[in-house]
């Protein structure tokens, strides 16, 4: 463990990962915000689309730069491999399901309680 931590003492970050890691992590950042925004609808049609084109700009500009870089901070080649591409795709759908977590129990409880009062009313019938 020792040793370990003495390799990442000493390694050397290239400028052209801070590059990297501002672009990727700004264009994923905006996305993921994007995304959990969408569902409440009160921007208007405009500023969303001015949003999609400020999250997507920055993931490009990411993959142009991955290609002339030697070593990237994210290879996209990894995305060719199947396991990668689900574990991404599964990792942002549990993310997106998670936020809507708190709401849950409430449309369930709504749901179940809608569900007896039926059952009661027409055995009462």
């Amino acid at each position: 463990m020792d040793r370990a931590a003495r390799a990442v003492k000493h390694a050397k970050f290239k400028l052209r990962h801070y590059r990297g890691l501002l672009l990727f992590g700004s264009g994923a950042a905006l996305l993921s915000w994007l995304l959990e925004v969408f569902g409440e609808h009160h921007l208007p049609a405009t500023q969303m689309s001015m949003i999609v084109l400020l999250s997507v700009t920055p993931l490009l500009a990411y993959a142009r730069h991955a290609t002339r870089v030697p070593s990237p901070l994210l290879r996209l080649t990894l995305f060719r491999t199947r396991t990668f591409r689900v574990a991404v795709l599964g990792g942002r759908v549990t993310r997106l399901g998670v936020g809507g977590m708190p709401f849950s129990p409430c449309a369930y409880g709504q749901r179940g309680a809608g569900r007896r009062h039926d059952r009661e009313r027409r055995a009462g019938e």
